[in-house]
């Protein structure tokens, strides 16, 4: 199971950059991973949009949404010890 959850990290993780490429013009895999790591703790746009802004990393809201969307859908959440479901992104 353990293997599977990895696998499903550096899915997210590529997928990430290439978002990144394709909007921002630079692929970065750490950064990708922060902000990955961001977008796990925020079910809204607007909150996750706010915490990227204060870390320097401020972008146009319907990127942000597009990337809480990506992380929520491909971070597995619905296994393990979390609620069973996935969060909804809300607007």
């Amino acid at each position: 199971m353990e293997g599977l959850k990895q696998l499903q990290h550096l899915s997210l993780v590529g997928k990430g950059c290439q978002e990144l490429e394709n909007h921002l013009g630079m692929g970065d895999k750490t950064l990708a991973e922060f902000i990955i790591s961001m977008g796990k703790q925020h079910s809204s746009v607007k909150g996750f949009a706010q915490e990227l802004a204060e870390a320097g990393a401020e972008m146009p809201e319907s990127f942000v949404g597009t990337l809480l969307t990506i992380i929520q859908k491909m971070s597995g959440s619905g296994t393990g010890g979390g609620t069973g479901a996935a969060k909804q992104v809300r607007w």
